[in-house]
């Protein structure tokens, strides 16, 4: 009997130290899998994550779109990289790790990149550059770094730390990583990132958004981010989490976007419920991009819009102002909003650089009634508001530019524009049937998406092509115009559907169908889609 208790002794002594052995292995696996996610994610704007497992290389490899998105340059450059990383001599050093690839904004009115790949538990520093040589490529030094010569026109910068070897395109990434060691300022991105990783280890790969940093990416690409629509995109605190959907027709990715800031806009839909999107039938077939707004019902939308004016202390002032404008025209601007504003707003670009909004109505003919003392008449149907900045106290601020507005009333929809040619051309458009929703290219974009969203981005990148070069910088023109860039996409669509506090997003590049050619159908028998 003693015997039997020395023997199941000593088994759970060996299984205990087997089990601690094994967990300490998985934890330090899983601090320097950390470590190379931390030092990626500073100052990056955009995160891409993948396994460096030979099927995993193959299936991206076989994805010709991603290459269109990251451009020809940037393609040429990371398959320089790639191909020295799978030489013979250097593959075994970061088989089976987690690559982490970044994106930065450069003064240089370019983006850069920087890789980050932990060495696989046999490999070491030294063994590196042993590797290194053998494959014909040398580490030489480089301020309190390295770098490694690929060729002629690529040079690529090296910083060690910890296991973790880290691979910039420009030295100002690593730079910049080197003058903050204990910048913690990320860490709650770094935290959404390890806990979506934990959710998603089966996908094939990851795309993360940390939008605190779009701006001063953005600001690499166009001087215009703080202007109108782009604007909205500025200064939030929020990240997305998104994998990446494999298929060689589109480019699309599915997951979370958090916004964290209480004053955001965007905050007001996270626990609002997915409406049906309808308002984008009555848009003109030029339409160039839009922002939708499904909000349900406006009265609960509008109970938090009261709290997002107070988080931005204008609570006060626009409560002042309303006050002052239903004592001078003796109305009830809540009575004629509150009960009369149905479920969605829009703002609009139109290809021509025109700009409209729109919002759905439950009577069109009693709000037409009521705004009758607060407006001026054009042409019988087209009416300018006398008073500023109506919409953004009912609306918020994708509103904001429309300061005193032309409106047009159309069955249950009023139209809103900074000038009456505007209207008279929506008019024209839509007593012609000439609409957005009967064009082919624009319906098999959404037979691909969900039709119910809070918050929607879209943009036709034909229609758009020329706003968008007026908008860049010069050395972006490429991207966009190359048909191995961004011009063999038509559409791009990024989608939000609210879910107790957070969105559920679907962020799709599509491609043109095979025909281009517009429906005609009659203005009757209209369908959402």
């Amino acid at each position: 009997m003693k015997k039997i208790y020395f023997i199941l002794a000593t088994l759970v002594i060996l299984i205990s130290g087997m089990s601690y052995m094994y967990f300490s292995t998985l934890n330090k696996a899983g601090v320097q899998a950390d470590l190379s996610l931390e030092l990626v994610s500073k100052n990056a704007g955009f995160i891409f994550s993948f396994q460096n497992d030979k099927s995993v290389r193959n299936i991206l490899s076989g994805q010709a779109l991603l290459n269109n998105l990251v451009g020809e340059e940037k393609v040429v450059a990371l398959q320089g990289l790639q191909a020295a990383l799978q030489h013979k001599e250097m593959a075994p050093l970061f088989e089976g790790q987690d690559v982490y690839l970044g994106i930065y904004p450069s003064e240089q009115k370019r983006l850069d990149f920087m890789v980050a790949v932990q060495l696989s538990p046999e490999a070491n520093e030294k063994l590196l550059n042993e590797s290194l040589k053998r494959s014909g490529l040398a580490l030489k030094p480089y301020a309190t770094y390295q770098q490694v010569q690929l060729s002629a026109n690529q040079t690529y910068y090296v910083l060690i730390q910890q296991r973790v070897v880290l691979i910039a395109s420009a030295s100002s990434v690593i730079d910049k990583l080197i003058a903050s060691p204990k910048d913690n300022s990320e860490a709650d991105f770094i935290s959404f990132i390890q806990k979506s990783d934990r959710l998603g280890k089966n996908s094939l790969a990851n795309l993360y958004i940390n939008f605190k940093q779009l701006g001063s990416l953005m600001r690499s690409i166009t001087p215009y981010f703080n202007r109108a629509e782009l604007a909205l995109l500025n200064k939030q605190h929020a990240y997305a989490r998104l994998t990446y959907n494999f298929s060689k027709e589109k480019v699309f990715f599915s997951g979370e976007t958090k916004v964290l800031n209480s004053d955001s806009y965007f905050s007001l839909f996270a626990n609002l419920k997915p409406e049906k999107i309808e308002l984008d039938k009555v848009l003109p077939a030029n339409t160039a991009s839009y922002t939708l707004f499904a909000f349900g019902d406006y009265k609960t939308f509008h109970t938090g819009l009261q709290k997002w004016f107070a988080t931005k202390k204008e609570d006060k002032n626009v409560q002042g102002k309303i006050k002052a404008i239903n004592e001078k025209y003796r109305l009830n601007l809540d009575e004629v909003f509150l009960r009369y504003t149905s479920s969605q707003a829009i703002t609009v670009q139109l290809q021509n650089k025109q700009k409209l909004a729109a919002i759905k109505l439950n009577s069109g003919e009693k709000v037409e009634q009521l705004l009758l003392d607060l407006s001026e008449d054009y042409d019988g149907e087209i009416r300018e508001l006398t008073e500023p900045d109506l919409l953004y106290y009912y609306f918020g601020e994708p509103f904001k530019s429309f300061k005193k507005p032309y409106y047009l009333i159309i069955n249950n929809y009023i139209i809103f524009a900074a000038y009456p040619s505007s209207l008279l051309d929506f008019r024209n458009s839509y007593q012609n049937n000439n609409l957005l929703v009967l064009d082919k290219t624009y319906g098999q974009v959404y037979k691909q998406l969900p039709l119910s969203a809070n918050i929607l981005f879209y943009l036709n990148n034909r229609k758009a092509q020329n706003i968008i070069i007026n908008t860049i910088y010069p050395e972006y023109y490429n991207q966009f115009r190359s048909e191995n860039g961004l011009k063999a996409f038509d559409s791009f669509v990024y989608q939000l559907s609210g879910d107790q506090g957070t969105f559920q997003s679907n962020v799709l590049f599509s491609l043109p169908p095979a025909t281009t050619a517009t429906l005609r159908v009659e203005a009757d028998s209209l369908l959402v889609r």
